[in-house]
């Protein structure tokens, strides 16, 4: 099976893309231990786009809805309410998808 590689963000173009600082970013991650971008043996942070989808889904949460960081960080780790199920049904959604693209990669090679 081939898969496309997942394009990788540093700290400084999350940052503009979510319109927070980048030590708000580090903050974040030690807060919110779902949130733990892969680093470089250099040690900077690489954030996958589902990285960047779920600090967006941070950012929401206490920018728009008003929410502590604490608040939200509850929230996404223990799947309660309203959010956690968008949250899932994204996931579900990722996940269709890429099976989707097994099953057509397998039908190609005739597995």
């Amino acid at each position: 099976m081939v898969s496309r590689p997942q394009k990788k963000f540093r700290i400084g173009e999350v940052s503009r893309m979510l319109g927070v600082s980048p030590s708000t970013l580090r903050y974040w991650e030690s807060v919110i231990p779902l949130l733990s971008p892969m680093k470089t043996p250099g040690g900077q942070r690489e954030y996958t786009e589902e990285d960047v989808r779920f600090l967006g889904r941070i950012a929401q949460l206490v920018r728009n809805e008003g929410r502590s960081l604490e608040g939200a960080r509850e929230l996404l780790m223990n799947g309660k309410g309203e959010q956690s199920a968008v949250l899932l049904w994204d996931l579900l959604t990722e996940v269709r998808k890429a099976l989707q693209v097994m099953e057509r990669n397998d039908n190609e090679i005739g597995a």
